[in-house]
């Protein structure tokens, strides 16, 4: 979400100067970016949790309020609100700019350091997906050609001369951006990087194409497919001829896509033009919802003006094996379809299904089994009071004290009627999974019976049921899990209701009851059936009602069965885990998906299997990411909070390290994925190495390195700024 520059410039805002900041001073583009890690402490505190490399903050209860400090911006998420760093003073103080600036100076905050206002030229930075430069793009107007290419000059830096981007890979711009953006959000596609980078300023997902207008070549649209698209149309002929080649290039690759075209734009008026000229980010968002409505009728119509509509098509020779993201949960529930849950009363059924969205939501696995982490929306349209005191009990069984992306809609809405209240559950699970900041994996849908509207469950009404459950599976590429009884004949194994259920489903579970309750997969499109879990019901105490009785509810404890023989042995000894040693793993593990690094060439090989183990992170990191979740930091050192969690933090890495779950070295961490390779090592022989941190006890006492610039701002300034890198082969300048 970086601005113009990567950075919020003062000198791009029309405030009035303060008393003691000149309105020169305010037009030398000040760098605000600077400060913004001191402007977060002073107004928003310690932040709940820091990833990235420690450049991205995260506060409030559930995380929804995101301040990048490497590039000088935030965004809150459950509002919707944006912007940098004097767009968040003005809205914690309540002031205008002029107060803006007059508190950054009452405070000290005063940045220096004023760019140069002879340097026009701006490089936009085109990187690939681990955040190396592939290529840059120069801007310099009003010179002329205003954009120049600049390749690798096989000396580390980049130069722009004839054939420098013979060979170069093509990527998207702010690659990284696309691909961390949920599934469910619109990608708005614009004429040029310095459009992309304002409508990500203000919390929008948004990219282009180097070579401007027309140059949106055939090898981007892979890095589109699945999403929802919307071309932005600058006001002229380029532009309107750019929309038409980005939709020819990514029909059949999207799911949806529209092209619009600003009203009330200038000649040659782009999308910042619009914002500038007063337009805002709901007014956006709202064209571009209409145009995707109008898009959606059009493309749904029988025919078009050149006659009938024309479907997608895959050609043999592309056609590729999907190796990866098969399974929300392996070998059981599908990443995308719709699994049927069913069973008598009592029988355990929505303690299963629970069970399992609740380990999905946290990222744990489930009976051995490998699950991919994803929002959990469940929809108690029967018995929620009874499922709220199941999920307290589970949390309280667990010691869970985080926020979890799982949330319950507890009440009965009819999913069978054609239209019915779909769109509404859509647009719920739309705005969960902004606040959420996640995509969502799951919708449980509990039960059919009490979302089944009007309509009559032994009739062909069960079709048009199922096929809603289909569409809310393929609009969010979720799974969906309806909970079902089972006929009051106790023969009888098949669900209740229509054929058409069984047969339009990808998975079906039946639950019976039992003193050891079964599951077993009765229908499995793409895997084995018959497989079972065997599964008790663990009492859990709540407290004390208002007549002095023991509230109880249950948690699931899956036993030894016959999914355990392929069950991964390192999964089991972690599902093991303390709460507080899972809460140690369960840190590490998110810091290494979100911010791990390559394997450093210098652990050596015995300490290291390469082959198993892809990233690391930096040791200091974990330990100042669990003293967050703690609810602590290195700045409270010397409180009784903070001497507690360090200690509980050391106890925890000498036991993961101990059951050869986790290891590390030369000052960094890694999870090993296996139990054996490690088991004859000399454990924890290397803390005090020459290299290392030290020992593990000492090392969150030293301070916090200085936070590094963002290796992925989308802009580098032109040598003579100051603030940036230097570009490569520039630096003697």
């Amino acid at each position: 979400m970086a601005g113009r520059a990567g950075r919020e410039i003062a000198g791009d805002t029309a405030c009035p100067a303060s008393r003691s900041m000149t309105a020169a001073q305010l037009n030398a583009d000040i760098d605000l970016a600077k400060v913004m890690a001191a402007v977060a402490r002073k107004l928003l505190g310690e932040p709940r949790q820091i990833t990235h490399g420690g450049l991205e903050w995260r506060y409030g209860a559930h995380g929804s309020m995101q301040v990048h400090i490497g590039e000088g911006w935030y965004r809150d998420h459950e509002c919707g609100e944006g912007g940098g760093t004097l767009a968040l003073i003005q809205r914690e103080r309540r002031c205008d700019q002029r107060g803006a600036f007059a508190w950054l100076e009452e405070q000290g905050l005063k940045p220096t350091g004023q760019r140069n206002q002879t340097a026009r030229a701006i490089f936009y930075d085109y990187r690939d997906e681990d955040g190396a430069i592939l290529f840059r793009v120069e801007r310099r107007k009003p010179a002329n050609p205003p954009f120049l290419p600049h390749g690798p000059d096989g000396r580390g830096g980049f130069h722009s001369r004839s054939g420098c981007m013979q060979g170069v890979r093509r990527v998207p711009y702010r690659l990284n951006d696309l691909i961390a953006a949920p599934k469910s959000s619109i990608i708005w596609i614009t004429e040029g990087e310095k459009d992309a980078d304002r409508l990500i300023a203000v919390g929008l997902v948004a990219t282009t194409n180097a070579g401007g207008a027309g140059n949106f070549g055939a090898e981007l649209a892979p890095y589109f497919e699945g999403r929802t698209v919307i071309a932005l149309a600058d006001n002229d002929a380029a532009g309107r001829k750019h929309v038409t080649v980005v939709r020819s290039r990514l029909s059949g690759v999207v799911r949806r896509f529209a092209d619009l075209e600003l009203p009330g734009l200038p000649v040659k008026g782009d999308v910042s033009d619009w914002l500038d000229a007063g337009g805002t980010v709901e007014e956006l968002r709202d064209l571009g919802e209409r145009a995707l409505g109008q898009a959606s009728e059009a493309e749904h119509a029988d025919t078009t003006d050149d006659g009938p509509a024309v479907l997608p098509l895959e050609w043999f020779d592309t056609v590729e094996a999907q190796l990866t993201a098969l399974w929300l949960v392996k070998n059981l529930f599908p990443q995308q379809g719709v699994v049927l849950i069913y069973g008598h009363s009592g029988s355990g059924k929505t303690f299963f299904v629970l069970d399992i969205a609740l380990h999905v939501a946290l990222g744990w696995a489930w009976a051995g089994r490998r699950v991919r982490q994803g929002l959990v929306i469940y929809l108690a349209a029967e018995g929620a009071s009874g499922l709220r005191n199941r999920v307290a009990a589970f949390r309280r069984h667990h010691k869970i004290t985080d926020h979890v992306p799982f949330a319950i809609i507890p009440t009965a809405i009819d999913l069978q009627a054609p239209n019915a209240d779909v769109l509404r559950l859509a647009a719920t699970i739309r705005s969960a999974c902004k606040i959420a900041g996640a995509d969502v994996a799951m919708i449980v849908i509990d039960t059919i019976a009490k979302t089944f509207g009007a309509g009559k469950e032994n009739t062909d009404d069960m079709a048009s049921y199922v096929s809603n459950a289909g569409w809310l599976s393929g609009e969010f590429q979720c799974c969906v899990i309806p909970v079902h009884h089972r006929p009051k004949d106790a023969e009888s194994k098949e669900p209740r209701g229509h054929s058409s259920l069984k047969a339009g489903v990808d998975t079906v579970i039946l639950i019976e009851d039992g003193q050891t309750k079964r599951a077993e997969v009765t229908k499995q499109k793409d895997g084995e059936i018959g497989k079972t879990v065997l599964f008790n019901l663990v009492p859990v105490e709540l407290g004390v009602d208002e007549d002095g009785g023991i509230v109880t509810s249950c948690v699931v404890e899956p036993t030894e069965t016959d999914l355990t023989p392929s069950m991964d042995p390192f999964l089991r000894e972690v599902g093991r885990l303390s709460a507080g040693n899972r809460l140690a793993y369960d840190v590490l593990a998110e810091l290494i998906e979100n911010d791990g690094i390559a394997v450093p060439s210098d652990i050596p090989d015995p300490e290291i299997n390469r082959n198993v183990v892809g990233k690391v992170a930096a040791f200091e990191s974990w330990g100042d990411n669990y003293l967050l979740r703690a609810g602590t930091t290195r700045g409270q050192r010397g409180d009784k909070e903070y001497e507690r969690a360090r200690k509980a933090f050391d106890r925890a890495r000498k036991t993961l390290d101990t059951k050869h779950i986790v290891r590390t070295w030369g000052g960094f961490s890694w999870i090993t994925h296996e139990l054996e390779r490690s088991a004859g090592t000399n454990r924890g022989q290397n803390w005090g190495r020459s290299g290392d941190m030290g020992t593990a006890g000492t090392a969150l006492y030293k301070e916090r390195p200085v936070v590094p610039a963002s290796p992925k701002s989308g802009v580098i300034l032109a040598s003579g700024d100051g603030v940036d890198d230097p570009v490569p082969g520039w630096e003697g300048l």
